[in-house]
């Protein structure tokens, strides 16, 4: 695992055809059917299985990722084959038909006690195996159909969320920035705005969403669950946490970090001398220093996030330059492009592909060096044979982003040559932890209830969702005032719909990265080289030791909590000393 991080080498077949594009499921039926018949009589037999098993994982995988990159990139484009959405459809059905089987035959081969103890390493893919087996049924194979349609209608509206502003037709994440330096009456024009297009999708997206509570809480019945959120701890292997601990978890955000938000909240409004401020008026640089200027090409902006990553380690700069060579970013603004950031990973090729949606704001920076991050770490896990052996979960990719973010404060001087600006932007990159964390504590609270009671109304998911944003009010006066039966402020977060639940581990690991940045502080060399030695470690490691490696503890305790918060405040406050006003 020592081996040089470029260049990548893609997966070599060696069971189906080399050179035949397996795009359609009746092309790898015959090779589903001979795994399906192949009998398991040793603990070689099961390795063997294995491996042609995670041939056919990896040749789907790669065409599934194409599907799913693709919908993001380019939203309204028409398919060139109007067949598409059914032959993707078909392939995910038989695909998951197939998998229940073959989980079924390796979980009753009788060896795995003896594969275990022969190759721990594969203990984590293992867990994996065994509860999507549990999970497993043919009865939901509709049921997932229709929740990717959904998803899909989704992402239509999402595509729509667009105003004028100045002239200028952009997305709404866009419209702040674009108006932080105006006059505060067309901050409070484009605002209102906003409003006026999230109320006009309003009801498409409550449609949307009752659907998905419902046919989310029937896959859950069907696979012998009493509802969502225990079936979800389960797709997940969330073993090392319970839903009640992320109940505390976000507890202790509301008590430890919202007084923090508030407090930062009331230097803004001091600073524009208001009395209320709008969710616009956070856009506001601090400071008396010009508005930086940002890259305007895709190009210009990665030659700086170059020089970043080289001033970091010299493997992160060399898989940079290896992403830009093998044009695998996508940095650009379009019309057609969803409103989105994300890493995702093609097994076949064994390269990652960066996805990001610029606003013109420091959120390009830490946003880029997050999710080039993602795909540098899979450049690190790409060299285990075995797919179930490379990607960890969410606890444990999001702690090497989010701590690359930190870390990479120190080089941000390509982006902000005037030292004031440079003080500003990291000052917003600290308010946007705190903003994660207090989006984490309540999307998450939410989400738990809305799927413990999957028969709420909308009225009383609107009632919920009003008095949970007020437990978690820092002093936003709202632009509009709005009953709190009509609150529907849900709605504004798109995982809600895409991929429910997938919050909570961006907590843990923002505490775990404030106590990497400490520790890079007092030794550079020893910190990256803890990082990097848990990266190589891809899912072969339980959560608890993949932290140990990399110099922290997995702690999401109270305690834990308040530490970070303080360490937070005062990293803020050393730096808020420093501007000039």
């Amino acid at each position: 695992m020592d081996a040089k991080i470029t260049p990548v080498e893609p997966y070599q077949r060696k069971y189906l055809k080399k050179d035949v594009n397996y795009s359609q499921w009746e092309s790898l039926n015959k090779f589903a059917q001979e795994l399906i018949k192949q009998p398991i009589h040793s603990t070689e037999d099961l390795v063997d299985f294995l491996y042609k098993k995670n041939e056919l994982d990896v040749v789907v995988g790669e065409q599934m990722e194409n599907y799913y990159l693709e919908s993001f990139r380019f939203v309204n484009a028409k398919d060139s084959d109007p067949n598409s959405k059914q032959i993707q459809n078909e392939l995910r059905s038989n695909k998951n038909k197939t998998d229940g089987i073959l989980m079924k035959k390796i979980l009753n081969s009788g060896f795995l006690d003896d594969l275990l103890k022969s190759k721990p390493e594969l203990r984590q893919m293992i867990l994996n195996i065994q509860n999507k087996h549990k999970i497993h049924t043919e009865k939901n194979e509709s049921v997932i159909a229709r929740l990717n349609e959904l998803k899909n209608q989704y992402k239509k509206i999402n595509a729509q969320h667009r105003i004028i502003v100045s002239g200028e037709e952009m997305v709404l994440h866009k419209a702040g920035p674009a108006v932080k330096d105006a006059p505060r009456v067309k901050r409070i024009e484009t605002a209102l705005a906003v409003e006026d297009c999230h109320e006009k999708h309003s009801e498409a997206l409550d449609e949307i969403f009752d659907e998905l509570v419902e046919k989310r809480h029937i896959k859950a019945i069907q696979a012998g669950y009493q509802n969502f959120v225990d079936y979800t701890w389960t797709e997940w292997s969330r073993v090392d946490y319970r839903p009640k601990d992320c109940s505390n978890v976000c507890l202790a955000i509301e008590t430890h970090f919202i007084p923090i938000y508030k407090e930062i909240f009331e230097k803004r409004k001091q600073f524009l001398g208001l009395k209320e401020a709008f969710l616009f008026d956070l856009y506001s640089d601090l400071g008396n220093a010009p508005a930086p200027i940002f890259p305007k090409t895709q190009e210009e902006f990665c030659s700086k996030l170059k020089q970043v990553f080289k001033s970091i380690h010299s493997d992160f700069a060399e898989a940079f330059n290896y992403l830009v060579e093998q044009d695998r970013l996508d940095f650009e603004t379009r019309s057609n492009k969803m409103t989105a950031m994300f890493m995702t990973y093609f097994p076949e090729r064994r390269l990652p592909f960066v996805f990001y949606m610029p606003v013109n704001t420091v959120h390009d920076v830490h946003g880029t060096i997050h999710e080039v991050t993602h795909g540098i770490h899979s450049m690190y896990y790409n060299r285990y044979s075995l797919l179930g052996l490379q990607s960890p979960g969410a606890e444990v990719s999001e702690l090497f982003t989010m701590s690359m973010e930190l870390i990479s404060f120190d080089y941000w001087d390509v982006f902000f040559e005037n030292r004031q600006n440079l003080i500003r932007a990291k000052l917003r990159k600290l308010e946007n932890c705190l903003g994660l964390l207090r989006m984490v504590g309540l999307w998450d609270t939410f989400q738990q209830w809305a799927y413990l009671y999957p028969d709420h109304t909308r009225q009383e998911r609107n009632l919920y969702w009003d008095a949970l944003s007020k437990r978690y009010d820092f002093g936003i006066t709202p632009i509009k005032p709005i009953s709190p039966e009509e609150n529907t402020g849900w709605q504004r977060r798109p995982l809600i719909y895409t991929y429910p639940f997938y919050m909570i581990e961006y907590a843990f690991a923002q505490f775990g990265a404030f106590d990497i940045y400490r520790q890079y502080r007092e030794n550079q060399t020893q910190t990256i080289n803890n990082l990097i030695a848990a990266m190589k470690l891809g899912n072969t490691r339980s959560i608890q030791e993949t932290y140990q490696t990399a110099g922290v503890q997995f702690d999401f305790s109270d305690a834990t909590v308040k530490k970070s918060a303080e360490f937070l405040s005062n990293e803020y406050n050393r730096l808020f000393e420093q501007l000039e006003f």
